[in-house]
């Protein structure tokens, strides 16, 4: 598995996604966490794919639970999660959905940081 560089500045994404769409003849599969729903909506729009579906539980003692709803297997993942308030939550959704994607058999993990 491939752990590619944060990146934080999302007008260099959509370059980033084509550069993964020249070099593997595929489509990348572009997870959000619930902080980036509209920007990876739109990042999907431009690709042209759809936004897999990500089932995100809390329980009631604040521990979380991640399950990503698509094959990832030998695909290029990439995560748009941001990390504003509550910064916390956020960073800890971010590292769940990066484990998940790395553990379901992902080729290579991108986080994408607005």
């Amino acid at each position: 598995m491939l752990l590619c560089p944060v990146y934080m500045y999302t007008g260099h994404l959509i370059s980033l996604l084509f550069h993964f769409r020249s070099h593997t003849m595929e489509v990348v599969k572009v997870f959000s966490g619930s902080a980036s729903k509209h920007l990876a909506l739109e990042v999907a729009k431009v690709l042209g794919i759809p936004l897999p579906t990500v089932e995100h539980h809390v329980f009631p003692d604040g521990e979380q639970r991640i399950q990503l709803r698509e094959d990832v297997v030998d695909q290029d993942v990439v995560v748009i999660q941001s990390t504003g308030i509550p910064t916390d939550q956020n960073y800890i959704e971010l590292f769940l959905l990066l484990d998940a994607a790395s553990r379901n058999g992902a080729k290579s993990v991108t986080a994408v940081i607005p």
